[in-house]
């Protein structure tokens, strides 16, 4: 209800007023491609065990993973996941929780 008591408007959102809320899908292949370059770059000057270049990973991870790319970060995981689990810092519970919920998105429950 509405201050007035009325009931409101039922009318449905226009086409652009939806566009507004939806996902910038062209936007989000822009930063993967940004991210990943941003992150292989980490990788190659301070190797895969540096603070700098794990947080890139994971931002990597978000974008990826929003765009469905499963083997992808499957791929990634296996390099990152050994590293991850050395370490005993937030990377290590990080690493873990995103091998198992791509592992879950590709239904490999039991790995």
């Amino acid at each position: 209800m509405t201050k007035d008591g009325t009931a409101g408007s039922l009318a449905m959102p226009s086409l652009g007023e939806l566009d507004d809320d939806t996902e910038d899908a062209v936007q989000q292949v822009e930063d993967e491609k940004r991210l990943e370059a941003r992150f292989r770059k980490l990788r190659e000057e301070n190797g895969l065990d540096n603070e700098d270049t794990l947080k890139a990973f994971f931002e990597m991870f978000d974008t990826c993973i929003q765009l469905y790319r499963l083997n992808k970060l499957s791929d990634y995981l296996a390099d990152v996941v050994p590293v991850c689990r050395k370490r005993n810092d937030e990377f290590k519970l990080k690493a873990i929780q995103a091998l198992a919920f791509v592992r879950w998105k590709q239904s490999r429950f039991k790995e």
